[in-house]
């Protein structure tokens, strides 16, 4: 959940804190859910201590013009026409503190029994 409604598209990943774990991925649907899986999709995630991380990105389009070596920007180009334009990285969609495993905030355990739902809300 973001901004109180259902992400979706988002891809939802549990990094282990042990050593020895494995990671689970997910992709959320319209309504925001998703099933983790470790070795297979939908396969569910291993038992153990997770950190969280939520990506929702779009590649930008345009980009920026490069900057001249005196750091503004040129008019164009040695042939007189208008310099390319340089493809930037994706733009998040959700707040970037999330995409970091470091920064998210977000933990989470999962139980070899039991029920392992949870939701996420994300906050600017």
């Amino acid at each position: 959940m973001y901004r109180g409604a259902p992400v979706e598209g988002a891809t939802v990943t549990l990094h282990p804190a042990a050593q020895d774990g494995k990671p689970a991925f997910a992709t959320t649907d319209s309504q925001g859910h998703a099933v983790l899986g470790t070795f297979e999709v939908s396969g569910g995630a291993l038992p153990g201590d997770y950190a969280v991380t939520v990506v929702k990105a779009e590649q930008a389009s345009g980009g920026a013009t490069p900057a001249d070596e005196g750091g503004s920007m040129p008019a164009v180009g040695p042939d007189g026409t208008p310099p390319p334009a340089q493809p930037s990285g994706p733009r998040h969609l959700l707040p970037a503190k999330y995409a970091d495993v470091n920064t998210s905030g977000l933990r989470k355990t999962i139980n070899a029994t039991g029920n392992n739902d949870f939701t996420l809300e994300l906050v600017d």
